[in-house]
């Protein structure tokens, strides 16, 4: 069943960018934007559309996969974990998001499950097998 048969919220990031100032990363700040495009706070679908979609996403909308994930959220290596459930996103968004910018600034490589291409802004994701969290 997808996030909208369940009545929960369309936030994604990439609205916000489009809103806001976006420097390749999405920040707390920019979820507080007041914009029709910042789904974070304007419930339903922004007034028009928020990018040009590829063969490859025309393709999923009209034939999505079979799974119940509802989360999602960048590994910063170009791939994302995903989640069933809230509890579970937040403890990737922990991992992935909040401990990994931790070791960045710290002077680490973004040890949190991370090695290689860290922090590389606006790099695009893969939701193939491989960057899925089962």
């Amino acid at each position: 069943m997808s996030r909208n048969g369940r009545g929960a919220k369309r936030t994604i990031g990439g609205i916000t960018a489009i809103a806001g100032r976006y420097d390749g990363n999405i920040h707390k700040v920019d979820l507080s934007i007041d914009s029709p495009y910042n789904t974070y706070r304007h419930p339903g679908l922004p007034p028009g559309p928020i990018a040009a979609p590829g063969k490859g996403a025309l393709e999923a909308a009209v034939h999505p996969a079979d799974a119940d994930f509802l989360y999602f959220v960048s590994r910063n290596d170009g791939t994302h974990a995903f989640a069933r459930t809230l509890e579970e996103h937040n403890r990737n968004v922990q991992k992935y998001q909040v401990q990994y910018f931790r070791d960045l600034r710290a002077g680490g490589a973004g040890e949190s499950g991370r090695t290689g291409r860290a922090g590389r802004p606006g790099a695009a994701g893969r939701a193939g097998r491989e960057g899925r969290d089962e």
